[in-house]
């Protein structure tokens, strides 16, 4: 349905709204108001119902040019306790993968998905073995869509490590990122050694406190006060 098809609806349903409450207003006012304001009521009372009648003619007029509007069918699966029709979910993925993968990604669904619903697992990798990056790009199973346009950088002995450790593509991959890590926030190791060194100090004082606070109220909260009466 079309936009206009919505404001008019809107439109509609507000001054239906307000008939009753003109209509009671024209009446109490043509009974015991001036005839200027009873003109003035029902004058408003008359654009409220002009305004019912364009909103109609608007709402038929945008339902025409939008189209028809869609049927509803019943699904085999809209039942509480029905389930899916997993022949006609392999055939139409099968429509899926020949027509509408083109231009339309599913890249919330995975190869694994299928297995026991349409494909067996030697069935779905398979399909998965079909698949193809994009010209121009490199694959990257971490990346949205499973490509990247960057190549792989790392390989083995890419580098030279002054202290003599074996340059593997994953301990270089380790060593990057635990670099890109720390040029995030620098300060890290400062900060918590800074930190403890806090936690410490403010330890310290508290066991101070509570000790001269129990050395200084010990005595006036253990103090007796005897009082002799004498008759």
């Amino acid at each position: 349905m079309g936009l206009s098809w919505l404001l008019a609806e809107v439109l509609r349903t507000s001054a239906l709204q307000a008939v009753p409450a003109l209509t009671a207003a024209v009446s109490s006012t043509a009974s015991d108001a001036e005839p200027g304001k009873a003109a003035h009521y029902a004058a408003a009372l008359g654009g409220v119902l002009a305004g019912i009648f364009g909103a109609s003619c608007v709402a038929s007029a945008g339902e025409a040019a939008d189209g028809l509007h869609a049927p509803v069918y019943p699904w085999p699966h809209d039942g509480v306790l029905d389930s899916y029709d997993h022949g006609s979910i392999r055939r139409g993925f099968k429509v899926y993968q020949q027509v509408c993968a083109a231009c339309h990604s599913m890249q919330y669904l995975h190869w694994r998905q299928l297995v026991g619903v349409c494909y067996t697992e030697e069935e779905a990798k398979e399909l998965a073995a079909e698949t193809e990056v994009r010209e121009g790009l490199y694959y990257n199973p971490y990346f949205p869509g499973g490509a990247i346009a960057m190549p792989k950088m790392l390989v083995d002995g890419g580098v030279e490590y002054d202290d003599g450790t074996p340059a593997s593509a994953s301990q270089q991959a380790k060593d990057v990122v635990t670099f890109l890590s720390w040029s995030c926030y620098p300060y890290q190791d400062e900060m918590r050694i800074m930190g403890i060194k806090a936690v410490m100090m403010i330890t310290i004082l508290i066991g101070f406190a509570s000790y001269s606070k129990r050395l200084r109220w010990a005595p006036i909260k253990s103090q007796r006060i005897v009082m002799d009466v004498v008759n």
